[in-house]
C-alpha cells in the first residue's frame, strides 16, 4: 500500500506490476537498450525530402520488429510565417554571396521550400506543425536486431529520408516512445521538422500489417510479424463460406 498526498491509502496491484515489468529489467547503453529479454535500438528521422509522398510513413510502420512513434505539434502560423520569411531572406543572401555551386544549389532549394510553405499557410490556410519521428527496433537476439536495423535503414533510404541511431540518447528516446512518459525536450528539438499537416496525415502513420476481425480469436502471425485475429464464422463479400475464409487468410499471408 502507498499513501497519496491527501493521505489516502491506495492498494498496489502487485500482480499487474509483475505482469508488465520486464523480467530482466531495463538497461540503457550508449547505442542500445536491453529491455527484459529483448535487444532494442532507437532511431530518429532528422532529414526529409522537400515533398513527402502519400503513404511514406506506412512503409516504415509496417516493417517487422519495428515500433514507430510520430509526434505532431501545431505551430502558431503568424510566428512561423515570420520565421519562414527570415529564412527565405537568409538563403537568398547565401545564394548571392557564395561562389560554391553546391552551397548555392542547397540554399536555392531551401529558399524554394520555405516559399512553398509560406504559400500554403498564407493563401491556402494550411496548418503547419512540427513533426518528430522515432523508430524503435526490437528483437530477441543480436543477429535479428542487426538484420532488422539494416532493413529499416534501407527502407528509409528509399524514401529519401535520413535516420540516425540516437547515440547517448537511448534513455531519452525510450521515454519519448513509452506511453506513460512525456517526450523529453532534447529529443523534440533535435528531431522536429516543420511540415504541412497534410504531409503528416497522408503518410498513414497508423497503418498496420495486422489482420484483426472484431470478434475473432488469435490465429497466428503473418510473414511480417503482424498479428492475425480471425473470426472463422464471419460472412461477408470476401468470405461467404469457409473456403473463402481460408482464401482470405491466404491473401493476407501472401
Amino acid at each position: 500500500m502507498i499513501y497519496s498526498e491527501k493521505n489516502e491509502i491506495r492498494q498496489i496491484n502487485n500482480s499487474l506490476l509483475n505482469s508488465i515489468t520486464p523480467s530482466g529489467g531495463v538497461e540503457f547503453q550508449r547505442n542500445r537498450v536491453y529491455w527484459g529479454e529483448n535487444f532494442v535500438k532507437i532511431y530518429g528521422v532528422d532529414k526529409y525530402p522537400p515533398t513527402l509522398n502519400r503513404g511514406w510513413a506506412a512503409k516504415i510502420s509496417t516493417l517487422p520488429n519495428v515500433i514507430t512513434v510520430q509526434i505532431f505539434e501545431p505551430a502558431n502560423n503568424n510566428d512561423l510565417l515570420a520565421d519562414l520569411s527570415k529564412s527565405v531572406a537568409k538563403y537568398k543572401g547565401v545564394m548571392m554571396s557564395t561562389r560554391d555551386k553546391l552551397e548555392r544549389q542547397r540554399a536555392e532549394r531551401a529558399a524554394e521550400d520555405a516559399e512553398k510553405l509560406i504559400t500554403q499557410i498564407d493563401q491556402h490556410g494550411e496548418i503547419i506543425g512540427y513533426m518528430s519521428n522515432l523508430i524503435m527496433v526490437v528483437a530477441r537476439d543480436e543477429q535479428s536486431l542487426e538484420r532488422s536495423c539494416r532493413q529499416l535503414e534501407a527502407t528509409i533510404a528509399t524514401l529519401n529520408c535520413k535516420a540516425r541511431l540516437l547515440t547517448n540518447m537511448q534513455k531519452e528516446a525510450f521515454k519519448a516512445i513509452s506511453p506513460y512518459n512525456e517526450s523529453p525536450e532534447e529529443i523534440l528539438t533535435r528531431l522536429q521538422r516543420n511540415v504541412p499537416k497534410s504531409s503528416f496525415i497522408e503518410g498513414f502513420p497508423f497503418a498496420s500489417n495486422s489482420f484483426v476481425d472484431q470478434h475473432g480469436y488469435p490465429f497466428g502471425i503473418n510473414s511480417k510479424g503482424g498479428l492475425v485475429v480471425l473470426d472463422i464464422w464471419k460472412r461477408g463479400n470476401d468470405s461467404v463460406n469457409s473456403i473463402n475464409t481460408i482464401l482470405r487468410i491466404g491473401r493476407f499471408y501472401l
